[in-house]
């Protein structure tokens, strides 16, 4: 398996420079190049590099037409640029469709089925708001262009959400974002993604005689979809999580997660505060789910979430507190 490692170079305001190191998995270099992408991040938006076991590099980015009045970027299609370890010749593919907003996407190398899949929202309405998922794979060797499938959210599926903000009739959500992209060996995929927005409360403080105001950064419910390579639905459900911290401190907030045993585990702290239950769902590859209590209340522990890492198939670590001391919890599937 490879690694990569990349990192932006001064460069001309027209354009933007890259280095792109491909390492394989004891970090011996095996080619270093320079990526020049030549539009200015006005312009182009780098949202995630990729790399494949055959050294190929993938870059996903959001790109504004330099044309349009209103430079806000156009999230109408995404653009892939790959290269080959020998030739690191690039090129760019356009995923779009005049008919939807893609509101966000994900990209991952799918090396079973020889695809590059792109995944994500897309909304009816606005740049911002999801009203279902899109799905679309393409050769990594020719790039040739292919068709992205669409598919609504069904209406069983937003019931879920009673009390969320919403667009478009109600027939949109708004402040989810893609976290994960789960291959399946069928060619489909499992999305996985988190709400978290922030909110603001102000109010007149009588006895220091001022204005007072606080920002909350909230991080609640994660969905899971699995769809398929026509875009279609074949399962979702809905973790439901409500977390809410007075700072952007992310050490216990949010959630990790673990493929492991055809299934895939979610682990988040219950609340924010000591003596909380330590909770994980499994989902198997049915969409069947089962939540649980990792650690009660009397284990006084909080995981760190944002700090764990799966370094074996059966295998997490995660990083916690219990009580006063700081741990290593390995935790075995």
């Amino acid at each position: 398996k490879n690694n990569l490692i990349v990192y932006r170079m001064n460069s001309e305001n027209s354009e933007q420079k890259f280095v792109v190191i491909v390492c394989d998995s004891v970090l011996k270099v095996l080619g270093k190049k320079n990526l020049i992408v030549p539009l200015s991040r006005k312009y182009f938006n780098p949202y995630k590099f990729l790399v494949g076991n055959n050294g190929s590099v993938y870059l996903l980015g959001v790109k504004t037409d330099p044309e349009k009045r209103n430079r806000d970027a156009d999230k109408n299609y995404y653009v892939v640029f790959g290269s080959s370890t020998g030739t690191y010749k690039w090129s760019e593919h356009e995923v779009k469709n005049s008919e939807h907003f893609m509101t966000d996407a994900g990209m991952v190398v799918d090396e079973l089925n020889h695809h590059l899949v792109i995944s994500g929202f897309y909304s009816d309405k606005t740049g911002y708001s999801a009203a279902g998922v899109f799905y679309y794979y393409l050769s990594p060797e020719t790039l040739a262009p292919g068709e992205v499938h669409f598919s609504a959210f069904a209406p069983a599926f937003l019931y879920k959400f009673l009390g969320e903000q919403k667009e478009n009739y109600n027939r949109e959500l708004v402040n989810y974002s893609i976290d994960k992209i789960i291959l399946r060996r069928d060619g489909g995929a499992v999305i996985i993604a988190e709400a978290n927005y922030t909110s603001e409360y102000s109010y007149y403080d009588y006895y220091l005689r001022t204005f007072v105001s606080r920002r909350y950064y909230h991080h609640d419910n994660i969905i899971q979809l699995s769809v398929n390579m026509d875009g279609t639905v074949l399962w979702s459900n809905v973790i439901q999580k409500e977390q809410t911290a007075d700072d952007d401190d992310d050490t216990f907030i949010s959630y990790t997660s673990a493929v492991s045993g055809g299934k895939i585990h979610c682990l988040y702290n219950r609340s924010l505060k000591r003596k909380t239950q330590v909770l994980i769902n499994a989902t198997d590859a049915l969409g069947n789910e089962k939540n649980s209590a990792l650690l009660d209340e009397d284990q006084d522990a909080l995981i760190m979430p944002s700090a764990s890492k799966q370094v074996r198939a059966d295998l997490l670590i995660v990083p916690a507190y219990k009580g006063r001391d700081l741990k290593l919890a390995g935790i075995i599937f």
